[in-house]
């Protein structure tokens, strides 16, 4: 099964992007994949404040150096020493060396920033429509506008149990779109303390946005590995 946010509709034609999810015929395994849709997304949610503090540890670690309180690069974690390393890209740093990858740098994180906007600009600006298919099969699609007004449709041939599972998927996909909200708030956030503490000026907040939201992806992704470590050793 897929749960995907995309352009199109199988059933009417709507410009807007749709959150749809195909779900796998059975309500059991669709129940399944939903389940682990909602243990991904606790994940993420539990991992903003985590990345919060981060920002905040990579922060004052950077004043105390500018400060002269302290000459070493500080103990961090992976995300934090990515962060790190941006930074002293945003201050202006020849040979900058990257704990990971190419894609660490500030170029990648500029790219990823880009693409994230361009998607956000298409999505967030209008309603959100959620549709769900199980094995193949059209359920239901509902429309939600900004001021929480709902209107669902759904398929003559529906059953009850495959009403569930679509109303389930409405609950995700809110949620889902919340935790961005959430997380974009973070990024803008973490963004004007890199600056502050840069001395970037009036426009350094938004020339270190990329940065903060590199950091808090990975920061996201180490949450959701870790969550899926501990399920299989359960």
């Amino acid at each position: 099964g897929m749960v995907s946010f995309d352009v199109g509709a199988s059933v009417e034609t709507v410009s807007e992007p749709v959150w749809r999810a195909s779900l796998p015929a059975g309500e059991g395994e669709a129940a399944r994949l939903l389940e682990d849709l909602e243990a991904k997304l606790a994940a993420t949610q539990a991992a903003l404040p985590a990345a919060e503090g981060g920002i905040d540890e990579v922060v004052h670690q950077k004043r105390m150096v500018a400060e002269g309180v302290s000459f070493a690069v500080p103990t961090l974690t992976p995300a934090e020493q990515t962060l790190w390393q941006l930074m002293r890209e945003l201050e202006g740093e020849d040979e900058v060396v990257h704990y990971g990858m190419v894609e660490d740098g500030l170029a990648a994180a500029q790219q990823q920033w880009s693409a994230m906007a361009n998607w956000l600009e298409q999505t967030l600006g209008h309603y959100t429509y959620v549709e769900t298919e199980v094995g193949g099969q059209w359920i239901g699609r509902t429309t939600v506008a900004w001021q929480g007004d709902f209107q669902t449709y759904w398929s003559d041939e529906r059953m009850s149990g495959e009403m569930d599972l679509h109303l389930r998927t409405l609950r995700v996909a809110l949620s889902s779109r919340n935790t961005l909200l959430q997380t974009i708030s973070l990024a803008a956030a973490s963004a004007a303390k890199i600056s502050l503490a840069l001395s970037m000026g009036p426009a350094g907040a938004i020339q270190a946005l990329p940065a903060a939201w590199k950091y808090i992806n990975q920061v996201r992704q180490a949450w959701s590995a870790h969550q899926q470590v501990v399920k299989e050793n359960e």
